[in-house]
């Protein structure tokens, strides 16, 4: 599951634990009839078209006979007819009918029939045992009594079983399922195209890095007393960024502008750069040239925003006296702002051509003797924290 992130998961997961009460619910719904039986009361001469069952029964023919004791009585064949006018199918189902005392069944087909107490109660053979919507079931019996009779009364006891695509849950829940199986799906597809435009991402990182790794340690060759002078301004600048509070993919970008800043030497002749002595007003001024050509270098650099301004400015101080554009205070971009305090940092603290590095207390006293007028007060001030715990 990398290539989801652990928001959408937690989302899909809380989904399907509703789906799965959802479905819960759903269940009982259908269980729950099926566990308590419905009992329905018939009057065969009260019944309407819009009753779910409906009984009729009339005697189909009927002759004088006798009781077992002798005495006269009346025969007759009852048939009945019991119609399912519902949408749901009744099964498992028991009728019984009320009878005069003295009626006693004959004979009888289609079901069980137990005579009791004037009550006939009446359980199906198993080919009418379920009545499906809008289909019949028959019955009858042959009766002895002591006239003809006109039955009427009957209480039918049974379970009704509705189909699944008649519960609205189900339809809901059927919905929701592919909505959140495509969502599943749609995510992951796009989670691997996303992890996968990742690792191409870092990957072109990667080679962007190690590009201009590679130029700034070609850069630094040209003066061995400079070499990993721009990994180190790098690392500087990236301390500094996360000592601000600025986000990590600033923090990230300005790491990679401070690797370039210096880029502008590679124009600039190794017998200026490496000169032991003083330099002349003329070299002083092909050195500082180093910030145009770099910021010209580096104009056509799109991948890093913002790398020629880093190249380019610097050089700048924040009292406006730097070069090459004199630029002051807030006009100085932010990166050349902290390349500029990280940059002097360095050339204070190594070993150059033309001196030893400083001491920790001597450089201390240059940044803060040089804030608000070579440096941004503020950044000189995280630096100096820096410095005094022993992060730099």
């Amino acid at each position: 599951m990398k290539y989801i992130n652990n928001k959408v998961i937690t989302t899909y997961v809380i989904f399907f634990i509703i789906l799965g009460i959802g479905y819960v619910i759903l269940n009982y719904q259908i269980w729950s009839p099926s566990q308590h039986p419905i009992t329905y009361n018939i009057n065969s001469d009260a019944q309407t078209e819009n009753d779910m069952l409906s009984i009729h029964m009339e005697a189909s023919k009927s002759w004088n006979d006798t009781y077992d004791t002798g005495e006269a009585c009346v025969g007759a064949q009852y048939d009945g007819l019991i119609t399912n006018n519902s949408d749901k199918s009744f099964y498992n189902w028991t009728l019984d009918i009320q009878l005069p005392e003295d009626a006693k069944i004959d004979s009888s087909w289609n079901g069980t029939y137990v005579n009791k107490h004037s009550h006939i109660t009446m359980s199906p053979i198993d080919d009418i045992l379920t009545i499906e919507p809008g289909e019949t079931a028959s019955f009858g019996f042959v009766l002895h009594s002591d006239s003809l009779l006109t039955i009427q009364e009957f209480t039918i006891i049974g379970y009704q079983y509705i189909p699944l695509t008649q519960y609205p849950l189900f339809w809901i829940l059927i919905i929701a399922t592919a909505f959140w199986c495509i969502a599943i799906i749609c995510s992951l597809s796009f989670g691997i195209r996303i992890y996968r435009l990742q690792k191409q991402r870092q990957n072109d990182e990667a080679i962007i890095l190690q590009s201009m790794q590679t130029f700034a340690n070609l850069i630094d060759a040209k003066d061995p007393y400079t070499r990993g002078h721009s990994t180190r301004v790098a690392a500087y600048t990236r301390l500094l960024c996360k000592e601000m509070k600025l986000d990590s993919q600033t923090t990230k970008q300005f790491g990679y502008i401070a690797l370039m800043h210096d880029c502008g030497k590679i124009g600039i002749p190794d017998e200026i750069l490496s000169k032991p002595g003083s330099l002349l007003e003329e070299e002083r001024n092909i050195i500082k040239s180093h910030t145009i050509i770099g910021g010209n270098v580096l104009s056509d650099f799109n991948a890093i925003d913002g790398i020629s301004e880093g190249a380019m400015y610097h050089h700048e101080r924040y009292d406006g006296k730097g070069y090459p554009a004199g630029l002051k205070g807030d006009e100085i971009p932010l990166c050349a702002r902290i390349i500029c305090v990280a940059d002097s940092y360095d050339a204070m603290n190594s070993d150059r051509v033309y001196r030893s590095r400083l001491s920790k207390s001597d450089i201390l006293k240059e940044l803060r003797l040089n804030s608000g007028t070579q440096f941004d007060p503020q950044i000189v001030a995280h630096m100096v924290f820096l410095i005094e715990i022993g992060k730099v």
